[in-house]
């Protein structure tokens, strides 16, 4: 990977950000199926509105730190996309 291709950058940003939204959605239909509190429905959709945000940031920090071990010549353990390449 060069440092400025921007292309590849943002193809894995995207490929985590959808792992990352896939778990959230398993996560949140559980949480709607089986809540451990009952809220009403404008607290949920401002859960959701945070849960948004902080998925991008997440994903995008992550992101970061893998193209910077990737810079720095570090070979990660796991390879998420040789792992999730089924899916």
């Amino acid at each position: 990977m060069q440092i400025l291709d921007v292309n590849q950058m943002v193809q894995y940003y995207l490929t985590s950000l959808e792992l990352v939204v896939i778990f959230a959605t398993v996560c949140a239909a559980l949480e709607l199926t089986f809540p451990a509190y009952r809220y009403s429905f404008a607290s949920y959709v401002g859960g959701v509105r945070n849960w948004i945000i902080w998925l991008g940031w997440g994903t995008f920090i992550w992101h970061l730190y893998s193209a910077s071990l990737g810079w720095l010549g570090i070979k990660p353990l796991v390879n998420q996309f040789r792992c999730f390449a089924s899916l």
